[in-house]
């Protein structure tokens, strides 16, 4: 689930990329 939304969130915003 993380990688999905790291992959949008790409600009290494962790905490936006779990969400």
């Amino acid at each position: 689930m993380k990688t999905r939304g790291q992959r949008r969130l790409h600009v290494g915003n962790a905490g936006s990329a779990f969400i």
